[in-house]
């Protein structure tokens, strides 16, 4: 188990780099074609310029919802894990007669 922790630790690790690197390279190539020559409507650039807006907020929608999602996963196990606490020190649940 101890390995498989691992493993998935570093799955995490790359992937947050790789979100990071691509999130980076998309704000460079913006930054640094923000002010082009325009061509038209047809214009690559500003298409691309585009896509890239369109996948930043995606993206953000999709590490909100995930975050939410961790949150509350986290939060009810927190609560499940202390009434479980709770509720296995009583008598009953330590099957401890009480006529002995």
């Amino acid at each position: 188990m101890c390995r498989m922790k691992k493993i998935l630790h570093i799955f995490f690790v790359l992937m947050t780099i790789s979100l990071v690197l691509c999130l980076a390279s998309a704000m460079f190539f913006e930054s640094f074609h923000a002010d082009h020559d325009c061509t038209g409507e047809d214009c690559p650039i500003c298409q691309i310029i585009q896509n890239i807006r369109t996948s930043v907020k995606s993206l953000v929608l999709l590490l909100s919802s995930t975050a939410v999602f961790i949150s509350t996963t986290s939060f009810i196990t927190f609560t499940a894990d202390n009434l479980n606490q709770f509720y296995s020190n009583s008598l009953v649940a330590q099957k401890v007669k009480i006529s002995d």
